[in-house]
């Protein structure tokens, strides 16, 4: 369940990008990468619930990988990611900062 929710996460997520690197001249390219971005955000939070509850269930330790450590830092990444996109198009007077966070996370 893991595994398959974290590819459809990126798939979607990948798709989002491609959208936002190359369909800017199209006037819906910001409401599809918008949505793309928070249904990739969600399935990705889901996939990490599920190991999460998975790793609880069978009374492992947390945290007990490399692999899982790499998981929490795109967690939070994936957090960050839309919620600056979104900020962005909120607070105009930071949104060149703003901008900027966002590009270099979704990397």
């Amino acid at each position: 369940t893991h595994a398959l929710l974290m590819i459809l996460a990126l798939c979607i997520m990948l798709a989002g990008g491609i959208i936002a690197r190359f369909m800017k001249k199209k006037i819906w390219w910001l409401k599809v990468h918008r949505s793309l971005g928070i249904t990739g955000a969600i399935f990705f939070i889901v996939a990490i619930f599920a190991i999460a509850l998975q790793i609880t269930l069978t009374e492992r330790a947390h945290f007990r990988v490399v692999h899982s450590w790499i998981g929490f830092v795109a967690f939070i990444f994936t957090l960050l990611t839309p919620t600056l996109g979104i900020l962005q198009l909120k607070f105009r007077s930071v949104a060149l900062r703003l901008r900027s966070f966002h590009r270099w996370l979704r990397a």
